[in-house]
């Protein structure tokens, strides 16, 4: 992206607010093009920081940095060519829901590497907001299913939506998981394999899987079809992660001793 201003110089607030009210009531009354042309840069300028700002809000979720700055740049300068002061009311008001919308329009054009159904764009975002409310409320992070309870959908849902980040910028097939489970690539079938080896290695962890206590299945069932996370898991089962993180490793261990000997 070109760039568009590069500087993001701070400004007080009644600074701000007092320059930018004596620009717009002054361009209020220009009728020369280029004076109001200059007129509209100052306000631009001026308010430069805010649009930093509101960028800055939004970083950390698959775009680059810059280019938020400047998407939000140009907000600001739209902002600044369609607000009237006549018709009363705050330049910022007006604004900073324009930055704000310009910048949410880029996410949604360029953003997605993979585009996701709309409920579940529409479900992460109501996540973003009720995970806020609930941590003030709960003085931690919402478990999966309380999040579903407050927004009346099911787990399920919420876990996929709370995946979406992953489809801005898309995990490497090399990227390990987590400490337990191996790479994405080492899950996908090998289309020229012998599809005999998949079948025996099925049948073998079945015949492991049996030998666990129902207490441990249901570890494993939270942990690797439902996709909770340890702390989660430790809620549901009123334990501790530590020890959430122990009897995985001591299950998952005696799974893989049972199949390297089979």
């Amino acid at each position: 992206m070109t760039p568009l201003l590069t500087a993001c110089s701070p400004t007080s607030f009644r600074t701000r607010e007092s320059r930018t009210r004596r620009l717009l009531d002054q361009l209020a009354h220009e009728h020369d093009p280029r004076v109001c042309r200059r007129i509209r840069d100052e306000v631009v300028c001026c308010n430069l920081d805010v649009a930093c700002a509101i960028a800055a809000h939004y970083r950390g979720r698959g775009l680059e940095a810059e280019d938020l700055r400047q998407v939000a740049m140009l907000g600001l300068v739209k902002a600044a060519h369609r607000f009237h002061a006549d018709a009363g009311g705050s330049f910022l008001a007006f604004a900073k829901p324009t930055i704000r919308g310009e910048i949410r329009r880029h996410f949604r054009d360029a953003g997605w590497a993979v585009r996701p159904p709309r409920r579940l764009q529409e479900l992460h975002a109501d996540i973003r907001t009720a995970v806020a409310a609930l941590e003030q409320d709960l003085g931690q992070p919402p478990s999966t299913m309380q999040l579903a309870d407050v927004l009346g959908t099911d787990a399920r849902s919420v876990a996929e939506a709370r995946e979406l980040p992953g489809c801005y910028s898309p995990t490497s097939l090399d990227a390990k998981r987590d400490e337990h489970r191996r790479a994405l690539a080492d899950e996908l079938a090998d289309p020229h394999g012998d599809p005999s080896v998949a079948v025996d290695d099925r049948l073998s962890l079945a015949a492991a899987l049996r030998t666990l206590d129902p207490s441990d299945l249901r570890l494993l069932r939270l942990r690797f079809e439902d996709e909770l996370s340890q702390a989660e898991i430790g809620r549901r089962l009123g334990v501790s992660q530590m020890q959430v993180s122990r009897r995985l490793h001591r299950v998952l261990d005696r799974l893989r001793d049972q199949l390297e000997a089979a």
